[in-house]
């Protein structure tokens, strides 16, 4: 065969392999809207992947659904609370989306979303909201490096004024007379105090001796307040209380891993006895010890009005020799059910299997009850949403 030959019928079949891969490549297969190609992310039309504006959703309650267990927000939230502007009036939920610190409130009748605050805080990460809706602290960026801004939410602007608290945080919580209380670092301590955010003034209420501490706040400032180590299966923790204004004193035996939670007149605390996660109920008046049937870590309930009862997730069986620093670590992720203990008698009655109710695994966190005893709400540790259960 002659090389020109040759040559020409070569460039002709690299040409009709050309158009045949061109062809495969653009037109062969059409998209559909359902193509399990395209992984859908949450996320705006501005290519900002994870975040989505509430503003421009539907409202995720279901007003017509009866189920005691709901979603209330697709997106991570780092603070919420319910607010009601009168005994009566309709129920409200604040949330604070988690990265940006803009507030939202659902109607939890009507199902409608509105925006109350607009301000932008960036790298928002925790956030406290009074009852009466009028003021928000948020935590910015973590560690050292943290802010701590309070800003009123009655403004009606996207630019509401920040008021810096310039002192190193590192435990606050909204009060139910619309303060808020905190915890800073003080010499080799810490200092417990009560923020007016109407004044922008504090006042000191005790001091706690260590800085590695877990609060758990009372209700108001003169509420008791308990405060341990932070738990570790490593070492030994011990309750030490703050009630009416006196100074921390110690309270009760402690153990391993221990964590508590309480009121003022029962404390439930965990520890960790030769391997095995224990729970009991430690009465501050006479002083007796009841064991529980079944092992909770206390950071998941939800203390109640009623002195003898109280709202605790867990899961029977799930816990190790680890717990609960395999929790707290992010090794160990549980699918709970929802408990209503009885602090006198140790009892414990099943109100929710969470699994069941709404197929998927609910790791609960931040348990709070609604201001009238009748709505539970809280967090799923896997991704921060916000969840409604009402018994």
């Amino acid at each position: 065969m002659k090389r020109p030959i040759f040559f020409i019928i070569s460039a002709v079949l690299v040409l009709v392999l050309l158009i045949a891969w061109v062809y495969v490549l653009f037109f062969s297969q059409t998209p559909t809207s359902d193509d399990s190609a395209f992984v859908n992310f949450p996320g705006n039309n501005s290519g900002e992947v994870g975040i989505q504006d509430p503003a421009q959703t539907d409202p995720v309650t279901d007003i017509r659904s009866n189920d005691r267990l709901r979603q209330l927000t697709l997106d991570p939230v780092i603070g919420f609370t319910e607010v009601r502007t009168t005994p009566n009036s309709t129920p409200l939920v604040y949330y604070v989306t988690a990265g940006r610190g803009q507030v939202f409130s659902i109607n939890l009748f009507s199902g409608e979303e509105e925006r109350i605050s607009g301000t932008t805080i960036a790298s928002a990460r925790y956030s406290a909201i009074t009852p009466n809706g009028a003021y928000v602290l948020t935590q910015a960026g973590r560690g050292s490096g943290s802010e701590f801004f309070v800003s009123p939410l009655n403004t009606g602007a996207d630019n509401a004024p920040l008021t810096l608290i310039q002192e190193d945080i590192i435990s606050f919580h909204a009060t139910v007379d619309n303060t808020f209380l905190y915890a800073a670092k003080a010499g080799n301590g810490l200092v417990a105090k009560e923020y007016f955010p109407a004044s922008s003034t504090s006042a000191t209420l005790f001091s706690i001796p260590f800085q590695e501490a877990v609060i758990q706040w009372g209700d108001s400032a003169l509420d008791t307040h308990l405060v341990y180590p932070k738990a570790t299966t490593q070492l030994e923790g011990y309750l030490y209380v703050s009630q009416a204004g006196e100074p921390l004193a110690r309270a009760m035996p402690g153990g391993f891993g221990f964590s508590a939670t309480g009121n003022t007149a029962n404390v439930l605390y965990s520890i960790q006895n030769r391997g095995v996660y224990t729970s009991s109920v430690y009465n501050l008046f006479t002083k007796e010890i009841t064991l529980l049937p079944i092992s909770v870590i206390p950071q998941k309930c939800a203390r109640i009005a009623i002195l003898n009862r109280m709202l605790c997730a867990a899961n029977a069986g799930t816990h190790s020799g680890r717990t609960p620093d395999d929790w707290h670590e992010g090794s160990a992720s549980f699918a709970d059910t929802i408990f209503e203990v009885n602090l006198r008698t140790g009892s414990m009655a099943v109100l929710s299997n969470t699994l069941d109710e709404s197929g998927r695994a609910i790791d609960i966190i931040n348990p709070t009850i609604g201001s009238q005893d009748v709505v539970l709400y809280f967090q799923n540790k896997n991704d921060q949403t916000l969840w409604l259960f009402a018994p």
